[in-house]
């Protein structure tokens, strides 16, 4: 399959390894459908995909609206640092500082945190099945900057 976009052309194919990000907004739906269906056999959980059994890492999404709605960031968690005090991971590299509303975690074996902007923990994610969040609560919401997941 092969998508053009100004400036490149992306192919994929089961075999390739994908993109860390999956902006699934309308300008890049088609992108990271084609993308996102490769890697994980089609299989979903609020939209988010789940991670290829036995040995694939899940992912992590975060969504503008509630119940999973609005615009949406899936991040590949093979494709990020995860041992034990490994960097946190700023939204702001992929455009969602300030937007997370919702998310859906599909990882069975490792945890994640959510920050603000002053460092301050926001919420965890995964609880050894995975875990998701319609809404984040009014005093958490639009306030997430950055995250961090640990797979040890």
């Amino acid at each position: 399959m092969e998508f053009k976009m100004p400036n490149r052309v992306l192919r994929f194919t089961a075999a390739l390894a994908m993109p860390c990000l999956l902006s699934l907004s309308t300008t890049y739906g088609a992108v990271a459908e084609a993308a996102s269906s490769a890697r994980t056999a089609a299989s979903t959980v609020n939209g988010c995909p789940t991670p290829v059994e036995p040995y694939g890492l899940g992912w992590v999404c975060f969504y503008s609206e509630r119940d999973y709605g609005g615009s949406k960031i899936a991040i590949d968690l093979s494709k990020i640092p995860t041992a034990s005090g490994s960097p946190k991971q700023s939204l702001a590299t992929w455009g969602f500082a300030y937007k997370a509303t919702s998310w859906t975690f599909t990882d069975k074996y490792c945890q994640g945190t959510v920050f603000n902007s002053s460092g301050a923990l926001l919420w965890y994610m995964g609880n050894g099945s995975g875990s998701s969040s319609p809404f984040v609560g009014a005093t958490n919401d639009n306030k997430a900057t950055s995250f961090r997941v640990v797979c040890d």
